[in-house]
């Protein structure tokens, strides 16, 4: 009757259910009975049918709203159907924030709060970095070349890691691995959403890239990062 949770990469806790992707139906999300995070109706989904056949790559929850990003959109879904609702109705779920800008993979992303703002996601998209309220979106990166970072260009290899909020710095930290910087193919950026670091146009402040390559310094050699996190100490810092 209730199926097992399906093989997925992203998800988050919406109204009291487990929400995901589907490994194996990429363009689908389901959801868990309320409360029960081990059972997944077949009726507890929705199908992200788009023209250009994306893939769901995030799903998040910022301001009591869920958040899926795609390849190349962005959605909102303001509740979960149930079959207790008196007509089973997908389509007023789901609401459109953006049909140009999505989400590039699952660690891409990250919830962070700007002084004086609401909560705020921000996502790194095939165009640059953004954030989102869950109902609008704002491009904080266009007083950066964004392909002299993320390069379209053939035989180069530019790959997005992961984006993690750095609260103390009051920065997010943009991981990446871009093999046409010879000096150092893995890279970080760092991108200030302190107050006085935000532009007129909404711009965030960077700085960098940081070579984040591991280095010995007697044999002055280089090893490739393996992971990074911000991990909040419980003094806050």
């Amino acid at each position: 009757k209730n199926m097992p949770p399906p093989s997925s990469n992203t998800g988050d806790l919406f109204q009291d259910s487990l929400v995901v992707n589907d490994v194996s139906a990429p363009s689908i999300l389901r959801w868990s009975a309320p409360g029960d995070p081990e059972a997944f109706p077949p009726l507890y989904y929705m199908d992200f049918e788009t023209r250009e056949n994306d893939i769901i790559r995030a799903v998040r929850v910022v301001n009591n709203r869920l958040v899926v990003g795609l390849d190349s959109s962005l959605w909102r879904m303001n509740y979960l159907p149930s079959e207790r609702d008196a007509s089973f109705d997908r389509g007023k779920c789901a609401e459109i924030i953006s049909r140009s800008q999505g989400i590039v993979n699952p660690m891409c992303c990250c919830t962070f709060t700007m002084e004086g703002g609401s909560e705020q996601l921000a996502f790194i998209s095939n165009k640059g970095l953004c954030t989102t309220d869950g109902f609008n979106f704002v491009t904080r990166s266009k007083n950066l070349t964004w392909r002299n970072h993320i390069s379209l260009a053939a035989g180069v290899t530019s790959t997005p890691v992961a984006l993690l909020n750095d609260p103390e710095n009051r920065c997010l930290r943009f991981y990446y691995q871009n093999t046409s910087d010879t000096s150092s193919p893995e890279l970080c950026l760092w991108a200030s959403y302190d107050a006085g670091d935000i532009d007129a146009d909404g711009n965030f402040k960077f700085s960098g890239p940081v070579n984040m390559e591991n280095w010995d310094q007697p044999s002055d050699a280089r090893a490739s990062v393996k992971s990074a996190w911000a991990v909040p100490r419980p003094n806050g810092s």
